[in-house]
């Protein structure tokens, strides 16, 4: 079904008499005509500076504006919503399909898989309509061709980093025999070589926490790109490469339960990865 058309050339938001913002053309109609959202624009005091307001409807953008509430024509729409959550920079698109006389509004969640999102909630039903949280796609950083049957089982995206685990077949997070992790964080500054460096640093340290620790070994491939591998007596043996590229640093962990099975896949991976196009996800 073709969205509703809007205005003619600009999307100019109209300030209905009841003090919304009427975003369709012509005559204003009665309430029981029309869908309205309503923002979160006031800071909630347990959430900080928190806040969910419309940018845009249907690609158009509406500018900055005062009131809270936004009109709308019955039919789908795509809703360009940002905010703050907790501090942290919120921003996304909602797709839904408005009713007549429809009531809507914009929650904030702390998110699954990110560090905030903002919800659109049906106040007449309850029922959660749309949200701004990332699907396992966008969250990715590193193309690599997986074999059939592996799937991603999490994922997480924010302004500053991105990751997703693969594991193979019907395994889960919790249950797997080999799994692949990537991720992307963005760096704050520094030489490359630093950078990596604090990396090796980091994996150590979470290394030594586990009793008995594992014994960690340390490849240094250039000034862009380490490789460090941690085994276990009995398992799991772990490889994790990381690069960093464009101010992000980019890591893959190849995680195995079986020596064997380790030797055999470990390398696959860290060419793979090598070789890899990367990006950090976003638009």
């Amino acid at each position: 079904m073709p969205r509703p058309r809007l205005l003619r050339v600009l999307l100019l938001p109209l300030l209905a008499a009841c003090g919304t913002l009427r975003l369709y053309d012509g005559p204003e109609r009665p309430r029981e005509q029309v869908a309205q959202v309503h923002e979160l624009s006031d800071p909630i005091a347990f959430m900080g500076n928190s806040r969910a307001v419309v940018t845009s409807i249907d690609g158009r953008e509406i500018g900055g504006h005062s009131e809270h509430t936004v009109e709308l024509l019955p039919g789908p729409h795509a809703l360009g919503v940002e905010g703050e959550a907790i501090g942290t920079p919120v921003r996304g698109t909602l797709d839904f399909t408005a009713d007549a006389g429809g009531d809507y509004e914009l929650w904030l969640s702390t998110g699954e898989h990110s560090g905030g999102a903002i919800v659109l909630h049906d106040t007449r039903d309850g029922r959660h309509l749309a949200d701004t949280e990332p699907t396992p796609e966008q969250a990715q950083s590193a193309r690599l061709d997986f074999e059939p049957g592996w799937h991603v089982v999490n994922w997480h995206l924010d302004a500053a980093q991105a990751g997703q685990l693969w594991v193979p077949g019907n395994e889960s997070e919790q249950n797997w025999s080999e799994s692949v992790s990537t991720g992307a964080q963005r760096a704050e500054g520094g030489e490359a070589a630093a950078v990596l460096d604090g990396q090796v640093e980091l994996i150590r340290t979470l290394a030594a926490r586990v009793k008995p620790p594992p014994v960690v070994t340390v490849t240094d491939s250039g000034p862009s790109y380490r490789v460090v591998t941690t085994a276990l007596a009995d398992g799991p043996y772990s490889v994790t490469c990381v690069r960093i590229q464009d101010g992000v640093i980019h890591r893959l962990s190849y995680n195995a339960r079986t020596l064997s099975g380790f030797d055999l896949q470990a390398p696959r991976w860290q060419a793979a990865f090598l070789a890899a196009p990367l990006a950090f996800p976003g638009p």
